[in-house]
Formats: C-alpha cells, structure tokens, sequence
C-alpha cells in the first residue's frame, strides 16, 4: 500500500498553515489582507527549516483473494514444507517396492517352443532281416493264437476212428556218435500223451561249430499218436515242449535225446464223419482265416511295445486244417478253425534312420525325436508266401508315403532350467536343445517385463507349436 506522507514541504514552498495573518488578532475574524510590494531591494528570505518526521509503516499483508468455493491456504512454514516433502517422498519408494516385489509375486513366463522338424518322402522296396544287418531292416516276432467256428450244411456218415499223425525233429545231445532208434519207440510230451515212432532212424551225433557253440545232431521223422482222438493234434505254434523216449526214464539220456513238435501233427478223430461241400469248405476256412487275422491283429497292437510300430499288413498266420464235426443239429456239422498269427514289429528309430538316412537321424545329436506319420505308411509284404515265421527267413517289403522327424522338447526339464533365471538368459539354454528346437521360431516373454522369470516351475508356460 502507498505510505502516508505529512507535511513534508519541498524547498521555497509554504505550507497554508504557516502563513502569517498581519494585524490580526486573535478574537477576530480571520481576514486575508493583500499581500506588500516587495521593494527593489528586498533582503533574500530565510530559508524555513522543516522539520522531516520517520513514520513506521507496518508492513503490507497480502490481499486475501476469495474465489467462489475455494479459499486460499496461508503459507506453509518452511519446515513444514520439507517433512511433507519426504513423507511424500518415503510413501512413493515404499509403494514402489512393494509394487515391484508384489509383481514379481505374481510373474508369468510364457515360452513358445517350435520344435525341429525334417520331412520325409519314401517309396522303396528293401529287405527286412530277424536279425541286425548292415543295410537292412531289422524285424521282431510277437504272436497270438486265436480260433474261430461257423457252422455249414453237411452229411453224416458212420462212426470213424483215425490217429492224429506228422513230422517231427529229433534232437542228440548225448553222444558224438550217431544214435539209432527203432521203429515203435515211445516219445510222451508233457502232458502224458504217447507217439510212436514210425520207422527206425539214425539221428547224427552233437558237434561244435567254428565258434566252439555246442550244436546238438537233429533229423525228421513221423510221429503216429498212439491212440485215435483230436487230442493228439498239434502244431509248431503251441507252447514248445519235449517229447522225451519212455524207455530213457531215470537215464540221463532222458533230457538230451528228445523230439520237438516243427510241423503239424493232425487227423486225430473220434466219432461219426461228417462230410461237407469242399468247395462251401474253403470259402468258409477263407472267412474263419480273415476273423483269426483281424481278432489277433487287433490284440497285437494294444501290446506293441512303446518304440515300436505294427503296420496293418505287417503279419503272417499259420492255421491248422479245419475241423468239420457234427453238431446237435442233423445234416449241420460245425466248423473250426485254428491259428496263430505273428505281427512283424520294425523299431520305429531303426526304421526312420533307414528310410530318412542316418544324416537326418544324427543331427538330433542324441536327443529324443518321434516320427508322426510314419505308422500311416503304406506297408506291403512282396514276399508273403514264401515267408515262414518259424524259419525267420528276409522279408521284402514296399514302404510308401509321407512322415517327419520331430524333435522332442523336454518341456519339464526347460522349465527347471529357466527357473529364477533373467529372461535375456534363457537364451543361451535354447541354444543348447538347438538339434530339437527351431531357434528362429521360438520366443519368450515375462509379465511384467522388469521381473525375472519365476522360481515356481507351475508358474512357467510352455507352449509346442504344431
């Protein structure tokens, strides 16, 4: 606000206060006379000497300015100011810390994983051995026996009776020398039914082979059931077992001059021979043979072992003569057939290895690969009648198609690596799996960006791309 100035008179000026009145006292009026000529020589005028009075002025309070609903605040002491400041200060790094510490909580990592893959076109025609060979494939044996009944129009005859009758191999492990037995000798199997040898034969003594492996003397001959019945009807295909001599009881030769049932052994037959149409006979033993197949198929796939792969057409069956017997009904006889089946298992890394080359199978360094597509292959077995899975002789096959080989990520196993660790770090770890890993269509990312990737393994998402 301005100061208030009092009487300050500037130099040669009056104040109206101090001017004189000539001859005028003081109980009269106040009248204004004229004012002398001043003389020629009139004297210079004292100065008049006024005195300059210090007047304290307090100091300006600032206007309050009120405004429509608010009210300014006076000011703040300094003091105040600061504590406010870190306070405010104090709230914000306790907020932030427990914003960073609170989302690190509650991080996600999610890794996107494209696994290598390498097509795979194939149609060759190769050769599939029982055994490890260079340049082939190899092939295991599983089996399953099955049979199967219908019925058919027939005609009853008279009452038969004829024994079961086949070859058989007879083994020598008792002597180098060649042992001989005669006509008629017994042989009894586990089950205590007795055969009888047909005619004498000379069986040649055990050897040893370039490798010094025992090699015990064999050769063929017939067997004749000792009595009629079905009973005695066998197959290469049941379980294996030892037809060991009667005579040879309580002699060590009991165990080592023995016959093993390679052929079938059949015709055993009691009762009232039925006669059939051959004709109606095969094309029912046609269709008894496909149920075999597809019921056994169908059992040896849910037993292929895990690396294994069983193609539809990968099989070969050995049936026994189908049995025509009267049944309840007149002039209906039944039907039956029995049969094992063998399905042809390939090793599904020995296979790919064979039909993508060992190039492609190597570069997975070591890792673990799978092969989708590999078991839709077409599958053809060229050599099927001629094949014998009792002699496990080759097979030649046609492989035709489309597959790939894939890498196999070990998704548990990343996820205890990544775990705690710095996302730009993780790198280095995908690197290392880069023979099952394709580099540059895999990625990774945190939420939120500035935390680390989470020590809970559950918290960690890994995703195969197709």
């Amino acid at each position: 606000m301005p100061r208030r100035v009092q009487d300050i008179i500037p130099v040669e000026r009056r104040t109206i206060r101090n001017v004189p009145v000539e001859n005028q006292k003081e109980d009269e009026p106040f009248r204004v006379s004229k004012p002398k000529k001043e003389s020629k020589k009139a004297e210079p005028e004292k100065e008049e000497q006024v005195a300059i009075k210090r007047i304290f002025t307090p100091p300006a309070i600032p206007e309050i300015i009120k405004y429509e609903g608010t009210e300014e605040k006076p000011p703040r002491a300094p003091r105040k100011k600061l504590k406010t400041t870190l306070i405010i200060f104090g709230v914000v790094i306790v907020i932030g810390v427990a914003a960073y510490f609170t989302s690190n909580y509650f991080a996600r990592a999610v890794f996107t994983i494209k696994p290598r893959e390498i097509p795979v076109t194939v149609n060759e025609n190769m050769i599939a051995a029982a055994s490890p060979i260079a340049d082939l494939i190899a092939y295991e044996l599983v089996s399953v026996q099955d049979s199967a009944t219908t019925t058919l129009n027939a005609t009853v005859g008279s009452h038969i009776e004829s024994k079961a009758k086949g070859t058989v191999t007879f083994y020598n492990s008792f002597s180098a020398n060649p042992w001989r037995l005669i006509a008629g000798t017994r042989f009894q199997n586990d089950a205590g039914l007795v055969y009888r040898l047909s005619g004498t034969i000379t069986i040649p003594g055990f050897s040893k082979s370039a490798s010094g492996a025992f090699v015990p003397g064999s050769t063929k001959a017939v067997l004749v059931a000792d009595q009629a019945g079905e009973n005695y009807d066998a197959l290469p295909t049941d379980p294996p077992q030892k037809l060991r001599v009667v005579a040879y009881r309580g002699d060590p030769k009991y165990e080592i001059v023995y016959a093993k049932i390679t052929g079938e052994v059949s015709g055993g037959f009691v009762g009232n021979k039925v006669t059939v149409n051959p004709a109606a006979l095969a094309s029912t033993t046609a269709i008894l043979r496909a149920a075999i197949v597809k019921k056994t198929m169908d059992h040896l796939k849910s037993i292929v072992p895990d690396g294994y792969i069983l193609y539809d057409n990968a099989y070969s069956g050995i049936f026994a003569t189908p049995t025509v017997e009267n049944s309840n009904q007149s002039n209906i006889a039944t039907v039956s057939l029995g049969g094992t089946i063998y399905g042809i298992l390939f090793d599904k890394n020995d296979l790919a290895a064979k039909l993508a080359g060992a190039a492609s199978v190597d570069s997975f360094k070591g890792l673990a690969f799978d092969t989708p597509g590999m078991d839709q292959l077409s599958f053809n077995i060229s050599n099927a009648k001629d094949f014998s899975p009792i002699k496990k002789n080759n097979l030649i096959v046609q492989i035709k198609g489309s597959f790939s080989l894939v890498g196999t990520v070990p998704v548990a196993e990343l996820k205890n690596k990544f775990a705690g660790m710095a996302l730009s770090d993780t790198e280095a770890v995908i690197r290392s799996y880069s023979p099952v890993i394709d580099l540059a269509k895999s990625s990774g990312q945190v939420v939120p960006p500035w935390s680390r990737i989470p020590k809970n393994p559950d918290k960690i998402s890994i995703i195969i791309q197709n």
